[in-house]
């Protein structure tokens, strides 16, 4: 318990749409040198592709993560008029009217910086009213992430991406 204290008190502060302060790789080479092996394994599982379920805060993650997609399925596919294939998908309503607003934002890049900053209040309520405690970690975590992939949105790679796919399109056109 100690080592929490030390080791959440040593992080830099994060902030939604700023700059990642410290990498995902230097805050696990710190989480290891300060947590036991199982609270490290934990907290790391957050950066694989199959985080860990065996803590209550992980399971209300996972259990939000999977609710969150399925809702965006629904909504996108009944945005462009596709049957939906997956059960009606009964959830809370607040959550699904911001989805609902996210999948109809007419910019898509607008749209998954809302849905990031959606994800961001969501892992900051599920460590609410805790102090130097594991959840606050797994909180940290899931926002480096946050941060991390919002730093991988470029407007000058997503031009280039654009550009390329619509010359693409065109050869393509050009061809028929």
């Amino acid at each position: 318990m100690a080592a929490y204290y030390y080791l959440i008190a040593s992080l830099p502060m994060l902030k939604f749409n700023e700059a990642p302060p410290i990498s995902s790789e230097k805050f696990l080479i710190e989480a290891q040198k300060e947590l036991g092996k199982r609270p490290f394994s934990q907290v790391a599982s957050l950066f694989s592709d199959t985080p860990a379920v065996d803590h209550p805060y992980l399971e209300g993650w996972e259990a939000f993560k999977g609710e969150a997609t399925s809702l965006l399925a629904r909504l996108r596919a009944n945005r462009l008029n596709f049957a939906f294939k997956e059960e009606e998908v009964k959830g809370d309503l607040k959550l699904e009217a911001r989805l609902r607003e996210i999948v109809q934002h007419p910019n898509p890049l607008d749209g998954e910086l809302m849905l990031m900053e959606l994800y961001w209040e969501r892992a900051a309520e599920l460590s609410r009213m805790k102090v130097f405690t594991i959840e606050v970690l797994f909180t940290y975590a899931i926002q480096l992430n946050i941060l991390e992939r919002i730093a991988l949105f470029t407007q000058e790679d997503g031009n280039r991406e654009f550009n390329q796919l619509f010359t693409n399109l065109q050869s393509i056109i050009k061809s028929i």
